[in-house]
């Protein structure tokens, strides 16, 4: 009996040992999760605070081709973020945003503040270096803080940021975009300026049939598509929130604003858009607004005092944009100062051919209809105000000579003023964008196969005195505000425009 008891009490002490171990071992687990857990919940619970990063070494890039300054034009690039990890398209490499900006301060461009580009537009007195440049950042990425500024201050440039207000986090949350602190930190640098990208109008939304920019568009909701006064307070309103965020932020409501998606309302359908958005905007206290923020596809102009200032131009940045395609563009944006003779240009021509000495250039064709010359890899958009003096030789019944000023075409916007000169009388007509010519005065004329004449522009007013004639005066549309000169002819064989002499009567 005793050995019976003396196995049972050994088999169950046998048996109790697995399952202390068994039980040391969960409860090893179980405090290893916990351990794991509190840790986890320690680093989740951290703020978010990344780190300012070293700016990359990089050197400049010696261009191929000059880049030419000019006076009193200033070059406007906009970027948006700056990382090595985003493969967005509108993401720039961080070394090739370092190699930019050491190439834009070896060839000699200071930065200027956002508060003088907007006192240039609007013609108030200013102080510009020889290449000015203005910095803008689009959103408000958080790489604005850890990226870029950095390199701004190595290289002892300022810039501007436009934020999307909503999408700004509070300080220490995880997010793409900055926090409330990185701002006002910004702000403190003395490097910073601060403009409205809107509250939170970045965003495509649904319109009758498509969907488009809500900034710009009525937009469709469940109870239908806007009225216009309703798209006139929901912009006000998103105007309001952004520029309340803004002063609570920085101090002060921004003076500036830039488009989401760069558009100012092309393709809008608000009939009156063009002046419908600038009316909101000065209602909520905006001074300028800027366009552009894709690479560009066509022509961009530097900014000048003739600069619309709702829609000041800019040049964006983008992944594929190398330091050398950015000079190309700052170099076409680069206005070129008018010639003393018409005839030292290269003309090329459309429907036409365009021989040319130093004495006279002739339009020629065996096509009936217009025949034009222009000059091409020129930059006219300060061809503002000046006269052109010469000589019309080969009209005749059949051969109309035309004298087109304040032609956009050089300039990246079409449309222009145009003089028409013919055996018996002269006209004065525009041509504003796709619109119908519009005739502003004729005037009879003697008849006569050859003329010499005189056409001034100052202003929106072209005087056109022709020898033997009486002066005719035109006002034109302000839309023509910037753009060179073309000749042409109207109808078969060729017309010669001797000696064309160019003075210029715009301000220094």
């Amino acid at each position: 009996m005793s050995d019976h008891v003396g196995v049972r009490k050994h088999r169950a002490a046998a048996a109790t040992v697995p399952g202390r171990l068994l039980r040391g071992v969960t409860m090893l687990l179980v405090l290893c999760a916990l351990g794991v857990a509190i840790v986890t919940w320690v680093d989740l619970s951290k703020p978010f605070d990344p780190p300012r990063l070293e700016p990359l070494a990089a050197s400049a890039v010696t261009p191929a081709t000059a880049v030419p300054a000019y006076p009193g034009a200033v070059t406007v690039l906009t970027y948006h973020n700056v990382s090595d990890e985003d493969p967005s398209t509108k993401t720039l490499a961080r070394h090739t945003f370092a190699e930019q900006m050491a190439t834009l301060s070896a060839l000699g461009y200071r930065t200027v503040p956002l508060s003088t580009v907007r006192d240039l537009v609007r013609h108030k007195p200013v102080q510009l270096p020889d290449r000015p440049l203005l910095l803008t950042f689009d959103e408000g990425a958080l790489s604005t803080w850890t990226t870029i500024d950095p390199v701004l201050e190595r290289y002892d440039y300022t810039a501007a940021a436009f934020l999307t207000t909503d999408l700004l986090v509070e300080a220490g949350t995880p997010s793409y975009f900055l926090s409330d602190r990185q701002v006002r930190q910004l702000k403190e640098t003395g490097r910073w300026e601060f403009g409205s990208h809107t509250a939170g109008m970045d965003k495509m939304v649904p319109v009758p049939g498509d969907v488009a920019a809500p900034m710009t568009n009525r937009i469709r909701t469940d109870k239908g598509e806007e009225s216009v006064e309703q798209w006139r307070s929901r912009v006000a309103a998103d105007l309001a929130r952004s520029q309340e965020r803004l002063k609570n932020l920085t101090g002060s409501p921004a003076v500036a604003l830039s488009y989401p998606f760069g558009d100012a309302g092309k393709g809008s359908n608000i009939p009156a858009i063009g002046t419908e958005l600038p009316a909101l905007l000065e209602q909520q206290g905006f001074d300028v607004a800027l366009v552009g923020e894709n690479a560009p596809t066509g022509h961009i102009d530097a900014v000048t005092e003739s600069s619309p200032r709702w829609m000041l131009p800019r040049i964006g940045i983008r992944q594929t944009t190398s330091v050398e395609n950015l000079l190309k563009v700052i170099r076409e944006s680069m206005p070129t100062p008018m010639p003393d003779r018409l005839t030292d240009l290269r003309w090329t021509g459309d429907h036409a051919e365009c021989p040319a000495t130093a004495a006279a250039l002739a339009v020629t064709s065996k096509i009936r209809g217009y025949g034009t010359c222009s000059v091409h890899d020129v930059n006219t958009s300060r061809w503002l105000d000046y006269s052109l003096d010469l000589t019309v030789k080969g009209l005749s019944p059949r051969s109309t000579a035309v004298i087109g000023v304040r032609d956009g075409e050089g300039a990246g916007h079409y449309g222009r003023v145009e003089v028409s000169v013919g055996v018996t009388r002269m006209v004065i007509r525009q041509r504003v964008g796709a619109a119908p010519i519009e005739e502003l005065i004729t005037v009879p004329l003697p008849s006569a196969t050859t003329r010499k004449l005189k056409v001034e522009v100052r202003g929106d007013v072209v005087t056109v005195k022709v020898k033997g004639a009486r002066a005719a005066t035109a006002t034109f549309d302000r839309v023509l505000h910037e753009g060179g000169v073309t000749l042409a002819r109207i109808g078969a064989g060729t017309v010669t425009f001797a000696d064309p002499i160019m003075t210029n009567h715009s301000a220094p």
